[in-house]
This record gives structure tokens, sequence and C-alpha cells, in this order.
């Protein structure tokens, strides 16, 4: 049997919600990227990294990968990404654009997960950005469905996140190990 090991990291608990739930599905080691150690990941056949979003871009995705290269590790990873934002293709394509910079034709087994937003929980830093993303949505003279609702979405804490959401990255890890 594969040996699959999840590493994350989460700011406000809906990415390590996420990351519990496969977790569990896959009987796997559970790690935040913060404390992981190379021996804590070394003997993993495949490692699912999950982080939030911020900017549009995976949270910590350069921490990640510095750390697994420094271990030497090269095996296949699986990624994940919460949000806030409903999913759609076109918010699929622009984070793994922003967060991966890949060359063209080039994908990566990649998944997204919508969470929600959870201002108590939120560092400093995170809640100013989104005050500010909500005061740009809101003083545009454009003032299109999209952008009336994400204002209104960011008016308080909300979490949306589904365990069936996951079932699409079993898979994936499922079929991934099954050779």
């Amino acid at each position: 049997m594969a040996e699959i090991v999840i590493i994350y990291t989460s700011e406000t608990g809906m990415t390590k919600q996420y990351a519990k739930w496969i977790s569990q599905e896959l009987d796997s080691d559970c790690l935040i990227l913060e404390e992981a150690r190379a021996e804590d990941f070394l003997h993993a056949d495949l490692i699912v990294f999950g982080a939030g979003i911020r900017g549009g871009r995976m949270r910590k995705l350069r921490s990640f990968h510095y750390k697994v290269k420094k271990s030497g590790w090269s095996g296949p990873v699986i990624y994940f990404a919460t949000g806030g934002a409903p999913y759609d293709e076109q918010t699929v394509s622009d984070i793994i654009a922003s967060s991966f910079h890949l060359p063209d034709g080039y994908s990566l087994p990649f998944f997204y997960f919508e969470s929600g937003v959870n201002f108590e929980k939120m560092k400093g830093r995170s809640r100013a950005m989104m005050k500010m993303y909500k005061f740009i949505i809101s003083v545009r003279k454009e003032k299109s469905e999209a952008a009336v609702g994400t204002r209104q979405a960011l008016s308080k804490s909300y979490d949306h996140s589904r365990l069936d959401y996951i079932r699409p990255l079993i898979k994936e890890v499922q079929k991934m190990t099954s050779t």
C-alpha cells in the first residue's frame, strides 16, 4: 500500500479541516507545514499539499517547495487550495496560473475547495487585505452581480466547506497510487 502524507498550512482553520478530512479518508499522516520535518515525509510515496488562497495565490507554496527540495524528496505531489470564492473553472485556472507559472501545456494535479472567510481567526495583514479588497469592490463604477455578491460575502465570516468536495482528490490519489 502506498504511503501518503498530507502537508498543509492554515491561517483560519478551513484548510486544516480539509486536510484532516483527506487524511481520514486516506488513512494517512497529516502534518502542519511549519512543523513538518524531512523525516516526517521522506518515506512517503505521495504528498498532498494544501493551503489557502491570498491575493489569488496559494499561501506558502514557496516554503513548501523549499522544504521538500531541501529534504531531497522528489516524489509526486497533489495540490489543493481553499478559498472563499465558489468553484468555477476560471477561478481554478487563475489560481494555478498565479501560483505555479507553468509552461504552456503542462498540468499538475490541482484541486480547489470552496471554504469561506473567518475574520475572527484572520491575522492582521490578511484582515486588512480583505477589508481593502471589499473597499475596492464597493467603489468600482461597475456593479456586476459578482461584485455585489462578493461585497456581501465579505461582510461577515462564513464557512461553505463540505466533505464531499474532496471526492475528486481522493479518486486522483487512488489512481496515482494504484499502479
